[in-house]
């Protein structure tokens, strides 16, 4: 039986929220972002229905709904969710765009130790949002946790089965952020209108991303960065398609596996390959050199028209291509993240995805 929830929206524009600059996410080691709210907003319009559209037929007619329903306030909100007795806190971007009507609703997880604020500003999915009207949500994980002896406090994701980055054990009374994903869809569902539904994450969020594949029957797409995994088991709902980017260069998720306790030994085409062969797909891998630096590998005529792709970038580091410049963003992490590729946009490729669903 799935957890009851009670919201409690307390929706706060922030500064400059209209910016294309204000988005992102940065690597597994990025120090928590300090967030300035400054005006307080209301909660989303009721919905509406528009005059139903007549469809002509040979002996009949018959009408289709139109659904909408307009948003009572657009840009950059902060709102509180109570799960199980936790608040979790969510960021929740919608586009001055958003028309209320149909639209892809993506969510952006990010890594270990970093924040919702974080993710938004390192992926620059805001300004991707506002070119073709999609809604972006940011939550934070429910673990507060320290990575490394240097590194940040910041949250980290409950990922089913899998340590923390530290190797330790996820505590039994931790929070079920599977659970806690799959009933913020079913939260922004009932206020937007959604056609799909897509999970990005970046590192600790790309890899709880692809876990939600596994797990969760509420996502369409799975688009891990520097994250790629594969549940051991993993018994996906119904098949999802899958868009993943990863640098060969990454010394935190090493492309060809190893690294931390969290990461495992397999490779990264191995996990995409996994993908594709748990959900049955016909053809592939077909590659293709996509820029200097980048190189696509894909499987199509998997199950219910779904595919698998996966972006590598050679010589690229622990970071969101496309997205803000990690090491410029945080020195101090410079020689971690390492190189941040522009020659493609994660949030662009992915969107296009998803529209496409």
């Amino acid at each position: 039986m799935r957890r009851s929830i009670s919201i409690v929206i307390c929706s706060v524009l922030f500064a400059g929220c209209a910016s294309g600059g204000d988005d992102g996410a940065t690597a597994e080691t990025s120090a928590s972002a300090v967030e300035e709210a400054v005006t307080t907003t209301t909660a989303a319009a009721p919905e509406t229905t528009l005059p139903a559209t007549t469809v002509p037929a040979t002996s009949t007619t018959s009408t289709v709904p139109v659904c909408s329903r307009p948003a009572a306030t657009t840009g950059l909100q902060e709102r509180e969710l109570e799960v199980d007795g936790i608040a979790r806190h969510v960021l929740v971007y919608v586009p001055a765009s958003y028309d209320g009507s149909d639209t892809e609703l993506l969510f952006t997880l990010h890594g270990s130790g970093s924040s919702a604020a974080e993710q938004l500003t390192g992926t620059r999915l805001q300004s991707v949002a506002d070119a073709h009207g999609f809604i972006v949500v940011a939550p934070d994980a429910g673990v507060s946790k320290k990575v490394g002896e240097d590194g940040p406090t910041g949250g980290v994701w409950n990922v089913p089965g899998v340590p923390y980055v530290d190797g330790s054990e996820v505590a039994a009374d931790a929070p079920d952020d599977v659970s806690f994903l799959d009933q913020l869809v079913d939260t922004y569902r009932e206020e937007f209108c959604i056609h799909s539904v897509g999970v990005s994450g970046t590192s600790g969020g790309g890899r709880m991303s692809a876990a939600l594949g596994c797990y969760s029957d509420r996502f369409d797409l799975i688009a891990p960065v520097a994250g790629l995994r594969i549940s051991d088991p993993c018994t996906p709902p119904h098949p999802v398609d899958v868009i993943a980017f990863h640098g060969t260069a990454d010394l935190v998720n090493p492309y060809d596996g190893g690294g931390p306790a969290s990461w495992g030994s397999m490779t990264v085409p191995d996990a995409a390959a996994a993908w594709a062969a748990l959900q049955g797909c016909t053809d592939g891998p077909s590659t293709t050199q996509v820029s200097p630096t980048v190189s696509s590998q894909a499987w199509s005529g998997c199950g219910d028209g779904t595919s698998v792709e996966l972006y590598s970038v050679d010589g690229g580091g622990h970071n969101w291509p496309g997205g803000e410049d990690a090491g410029l963003a945080k020195p101090e992490f410079a020689a971690i993240v390492g190189v941040t590729t522009q020659e493609i946009s994660a949030g662009e490729l992915l969107w296009e995805r998803l529209a496409a669903i």
